[in-house]
């Protein structure tokens, strides 16, 4: 029997387990309860999933870190369990916390027992290098999820570019990108943590900055935009949920090349920059200049997405990972 885990309720996942039962796979969907502690979530999602398995199960885990957790719990109480992770996502930082759950990553990876998938082989390689290992990892593209009812066609909005999300963001310099650019006008949607940090700071009237915002607010406020520009700090998978939006709405991409970037975006899609500020300002005036190739690049884009990385695509190569058992 095979178990496919959720972090959360709010998931919306269901076509995997759909297509997987259609081609003959046993399946059944796990969610992880609510809690008001998100490790406690997982812990719980985790055990959960353990309880229902047996020695020949497979357990899939949509969230990395939760995978990691049951591999811990099954090692501890001499379980045996077949657990694959979906696109791995450990950041390298010289902290403490990433020290410890970087060792838990290491041990675990180097199991037999484990399996992994990356959404770039790049960042797989380099993921071995900072951990110190030798591990194989099935490389699994991130899904774009849009239907053609949720696609639009690019849309000039002048002189406006859109910052958003939460993870890996270099909220440093597009702030420094906007300050040089009293003409463009900057939308950032941050975290409130973030946001209680940079709302104290004395900003331009060009960069306007926002925090929890409803998902509805999140799209319109990119959509009111005519390039999305996402800063990124980590070479670790950051950005893909914004950048997948972004070429629903044929919105021409720059951003910073990381492993991760690299795989979806190249010179015909998008732009791809060093953490340079004046790199930066130099793409942003040309693009909203030319907006004949922005429209270029951001069509570009969503065809590339559409092609390479629909649900059939993500299905079939899970399907074809369980099988290699």
């Amino acid at each position: 029997m095979n178990y496919i885990v959720f972090d959360n309720f709010c998931d919306n996942h269901e076509y995997i387990a759909g297509a997987l039962r259609k081609n003959g796979i046993s399946i059944e969907e796990i969610y992880s309860p609510g809690s008001k502690y998100k490790w406690i979530a997982w812990l719980k999602g985790a055990s959960n999933a353990i309880d229902k398995s047996s020695s020949n199960d497979t357990l899939i885990f949509w969230y990395d870190f939760q995978g990691i957790i049951s591999f811990w719990i099954c090692r501890l109480l001499f379980l045996k369990r077949r657990i694959i992770i979906l696109n791995l996502l450990l950041k390298n930082k010289p902290t403490l916390k990433n020290k410890i759950v970087s060792y838990l990553y290491k041990s675990a990876l180097q199991s037999t027992n484990l399996e992994a998938t990356v959404t770039s082989l790049e960042y797989g390689e380099a993921l071995n290098r900072q951990l110190k290992i030798r591990k194989s990892y099935a490389l699994l593209h991130d899904v774009y999820p849009f239907s053609e009812k949720e696609e639009r066609e690019y849309k000039d909005c002048g002189n406006k570019v859109f910052c958003g999300g939460n993870n890996g963001r270099d909220w440093e310099l597009i702030i420094k990108i906007g300050q040089s650019m009293p003409d463009v006008q900057f939308t950032l949607v941050m975290s409130d943590s973030v946001w209680k940090h940079y709302s104290k700071m004395p900003l331009p009237e060009n960069i306007h900055i926002f925090n929890n915002v409803r998902l509805a607010e999140f799209n319109k406020l990119l959509q009111e935009s005519s390039i999305v520009v996402l800063p990124l700090n980590t070479d670790a998978p950051a950005g893909l949920i914004v950048i997948f939006q972004a070429a629903s709405q044929q919105k021409p991409i720059i951003t910073t090349s990381t492993p991760v970037t690299k795989e979806y975006i190249d010179e015909k899609s998008g732009v791809l920059c060093k953490s340079d500020p004046n790199q930066y300002i130099k793409e942003i005036k040309y693009h909203l200049q030319h907006t004949d190739i922005a429209r270029a690049k951001g069509k570009a884009l969503r065809d590339r997405l559409k092609s390479e990385c629909s649900k059939d695509i993500y299905t079939k190569k899970l399907y074809n990972i369980l099988l290699q058992k």
